[in-house]
């Protein structure tokens, strides 16, 4: 995956499916069969079989905001930033209250280059959710971007406290750490 690691991208799914499924009054029907068969693809990498299920899910029900966003996740996963953003647009268009479609698409900026933006979704991410660790995370990181130190550790700190999944940090500093030694070469 071009930034993201596997393991946030199947946490995500699995917090979507979660969500999808916890819904008041929701009984498992057709859409949410395809949606489930997408994420279980997703996970596996098979992202363009992945992309016609939740497409099958979508057109079942078109305002299946779950759908859009963990097709926007798949995006994100083949690299098409442009197309998971308008996913993310229109799960939010359709459910502006799942906190963590906000924090995807403030990566999906993020990745873009587009900090001030990412840095908008995170915080309404975490208007939406104070305890969501990931968008304090990511927004620290946005913070340090633009060089604003102080806010990045206070958003750090906040992420650890509140229990970021330190994997997920490792996983993307090592990734970091080298492409930077490739970059460099043997110093």
């Amino acid at each position: 995956m071009q930034g993201l690691n596997q393991e946030l991208v199947n946490a995500s799914y699995d917090s979507s499916f979660i969500y999808a499924n916890n819904t008041p009054s929701r009984k498992q029907d057709s859409a949410e069969a395809y949606n489930n068969q997408g994420i279980n693809l997703a996970k596996n990498r098979e992202y363009d079989l992945a992309i016609t299920y939740f497409n099958k899910a979508i057109g079942m029900r078109t305002g299946y905001a779950i759908a859009y966003n963990n097709r926007g996740l798949t995006y994100m996963g083949k690299g098409k930033i442009n197309k998971a953003i308008k996913d993310y647009n229109k799960a939010i268009e359709l459910d502006p209250d799942f906190a963590e479609t906000y924090t995807f698409r403030g990566n999906a900026y993020r990745y873009k280059g587009e900090v001030d933006l990412a840095i908008e979704d995170f915080t309404k991410a975490i208007e939406l959710n104070p305890n969501n660790a990931n968008a304090y995370y990511y927004r620290s990181k946005a913070w340090l971007h633009l060089g604003e130190k102080k806010k990045a550790k206070s958003d750090m700190k906040i992420a650890s406290n509140i229990g970021i999944n330190i994997s997920t940090a490792l996983d993307e500093t090592l990734q970091n750490y080298g492409r930077a030694w490739s970059t460099l070469g043997n110093v």
